[in-house]
């Protein structure tokens, strides 16, 4: 949990770079300030998310747990298909073009996670290299959503979709990969 509010905090961070290369997004002012914004956001869920954990559940049982795992797949489930939804839109009017930004996501979210594995395996990180490569790999970038003005998150809105596809395909394209990243050798 540690690594994925830590990982999720520094995301605004780190997609800096990323933002201030995309023309659509505007000045830099504008991408500092979204960014601001999304790290409030991150910030003060995480810490409404604890508080409320702490008030409603401070010893959850066997049977609280499921119930929320199942309310958290639920919720989840509902925000993907919604946040993929202009892949549709984007399939029937320009496939060409929603074929390039899904192999820009796929190539951003698993080089993130490659390249991090990799340097981590061999380190005094190896125990927590599989979590960091996930989390640098995986971020959830629909956070901006909050954060960016509508006419520059419109452009956006196909990249986010397909951001989705690499993070969701991860547990079933990667495992194998992980595995023999970490394996001792």
């Amino acid at each position: 949990m540690q690594i994925l509010v830590l990982g999720t905090a520094a995301f605004p961070l780190t997609v800096l770079p990323v933002l201030a290369a995309v023309p659509q997004i505007g000045p830099a002012s504008e991408v500092l300030q979204s960014a601001g914004a999304v790290l409030f956001t991150i910030l003060g869920s995480t810490a409404l998310g604890f508080t409320l954990r702490a008030w409603l559940f401070p010893a959850p049982d066997g049977a609280q747990l499921r119930a929320l795992d199942g309310v958290s797949t639920l919720a989840f489930a509902t925000i993907v298909v919604a946040l993929m939804a202009p892949m549709n839109a984007a399939l029937r009017g320009d496939p060409a073009s929603l074929a390039l930004w899904a192999l820009l996501a796929f190539a951003l979210s698993y080089g993130l996670q490659l390249l991090t594995l990799f340097a981590l395996r061999r380190s005094a990180l190896r125990a927590l290299a599989g979590p960091l490569a996930l989390g640098a790999g995986n971020r959830n970038i629909a956070l901006f959503l909050v954060a960016l003005p509508p006419q520059t998150l419109a452009p956006l809105l196909v990249f986010i979709a397909c951001w989705q596809l690499p993070m969701y395909l991860t547990p079933f394209l990667l495992p194998r990969l992980y595995a023999k990243a970490l394996a001792h050798d």
